[in-house]
């Protein structure tokens, strides 16, 4: 894992056990990876303010304070703006998951805690805020010819590939994936998470096989009307009790078998 230097990462949680365990996994993100943890949310963002961590994860519900109050709260402090949050939440919390995502957190964690997802989530959150934070760098360069691009190198294909599917884990939006049989060929944890399902279970079902439902329904009429060459704009579908905007940005290739 590739650690950035001196991350700072703050744990808000009024549960003992959840905080030793968040605390752990936070240090597990590097070597130079400081965690603070913090039981009280109005001493956590009193620290917040004053040394600007690179990450916060913090529980669903604080006592009387919510994760949405405490994302407003955070992201109002001068500096703290841009401060990236998860939220920590059971499945059954997932009203309180959906208002702090509205509220401004960059993602969230169902428990009990898959450590792997937790560090994958985490990392991408850091490495964005590093790039962030890191001024632009401007050069002048001189006019030459540009060589032909190389091959190339074996596996160098499957690690771009794998460092794409890690970005697209930390875009804060429901993203899915379907082939021209309608099944899913790649689900993101967050949409996957929304449906109430493992990806596992999601990935070479049709929509209304996995989870029939609104959604569901509203995914394969899209895909439908893809196929058949429409040009689609947004749609809405309500799911979960939410309403949802379903942005077709695909391109039907004319070759390579429409795969």
């Amino acid at each position: 894992m590739c650690t950035l230097p001196s991350q700072r990462v703050v744990v808000v949680d009024n549960s003992a056990t959840n905080l030793k365990i968040l605390e752990r996994l936070g240090a597990s993100l590097g070597e130079e990876t400081v965690v603070r943890c913090f039981a009280n949310s109005a001493a956590a963002l009193a620290a917040c303010a004053r040394e600007r961590p690179d990450l916060v994860v913090v529980a669903g519900q604080l006592g009387e304070l919510a994760a949405a109050d405490f994302v407003s709260l955070l992201h109002g402090e001068r500096g703290c703006e841009a401060i990236p949050v998860i939220v920590v939440a059971p499945y059954e919390e997932r009203g309180i998951i959906d208002s702090a995502l509205a509220a401004g957190a960059a993602d969230h964690l169902l428990s009990p805690i898959d450590h792997r997802e937790f560090r994958t989530r985490a990392s991408n959150l850091l490495r964005l805020r590093a790039l962030s934070e890191t001024p632009p760098k401007i050069a002048l360069l001189e006019a030459v010819p540009v060589p032909a691009p190389a091959a190339p190198e074996p596996g160098q294909v499957g690690r771009a590939h794998e460092r794409l599917l890690q970005i697209i884990e930390a875009v804060p939006a429901l993203v899915c994936a379907t082939d021209r049989d309608v099944r899913y060929i790649f689900c993101n944890n967050r949409f996957a998470a929304f449906v109430g399902l493992r990806t596992a279970r999601l990935v070479g079902r049709q929509p209304l096989e996995a989870h029939d439902d609104a959604l569901s329904r509203s995914l394969q009429e899209l895909d439908r009307r893809l196929l058949a060459g429409e040009n689609l704009p947004a749609n809405r579908a309500h799911a979960a009790g939410e309403t949802v905007w379903l942005i077709d940005n695909s391109a039907l290739p004319e070759e390579a078998g429409g795969e």
